[in-house]
């Protein structure tokens, strides 16, 4: 999937990223579970928002470091959710 395409399907909550986390790396969905309920969301939800504010905020070096990320990765697609649903959650915004 192209990453545009990618990108729009995540915002919108669709597709089975929320199950595709859980079951490459449990303690990272544990972390998104704990954080999406505390901010009364479904994980699905906060993978969504989590998508849509780093569209609408972040930075070059964000997208060099992401893309570097994405390079290496087997699944790039992946890679890009991972690597900003964990860059929010090491941030705990209060968001």
């Amino acid at each position: 999937m192209l990453l545009g395409k990618l990108i729009k399907t995540v915002m919108h909550a669709q597709g089975p990223f929320a199950d595709e986390i859980a079951t490459k790396d449990p303690d990272l969905a544990a972390r998104i579970a704990a954080d999406a309920e505390a901010k009364g969301m479904t994980s699905a939800a906060y993978i969504a928002d989590t998508i849509q504010r780093f569209m609408g905020a972040e930075d070059g070096e964000s997208w060099t470091s992401i893309v570097g990320n994405m390079q290496r990765a087997e699944d790039p697609g992946y890679a890009f959710i991972e690597t900003v649903v964990r860059k929010r959650l090491s941030h705990q915004c209060g968001h």
